[in-house]
């Protein structure tokens, strides 16, 4: 998946379809789980009083990055975007999704435990 990645122009499709692959038995010895954009813009709301640009933003689980992708629509900088995740393919996906969509580079976004 990481050499399908450095040469694909459908990062969603890409994502859906890594996701869709992932056995049950991987994911239930993992805790993998993917959440939905869906979901994430239901859950993930801020204060009207929290200036986004000032705060810190954290997903110790970033998969393939719904979460981190809405903090910069919210307006949070990506200096203070923090995305951890044990799968290579999930945080190289989450990168290359902020590069494409934002023209940015998210250098707080590693693969870890």
């Amino acid at each position: 998946y990481l050499k399908i990645l450095e040469n694909s122009s459908d990062l969603e499709k890409l994502g859906s379809h890594y996701e869709e692959e992932l056995s049950n038995t991987t994911r239930n010895l993992e805790g993998i789980y993917y959440t939905p954009n869906k979901i994430v813009e239901q859950l993930f709301t801020l204060p009207k009083d929290l200036d986004a640009s000032q705060a810190i933003f954290c997903d110790p689980a970033v998969g393939s990055g719904n979460f981190v992708m809405h903090a910069l629509k919210l307006g949070f900088k990506v200096e203070n975007i923090y995305g951890y995740d044990t799968d290579a393919f999930a945080v190289a996906l989450t990168k290359k999704r902020i590069k494409e969509r934002y023209r940015l580079d998210c250098p707080n976004i590693m693969q870890k435990d």
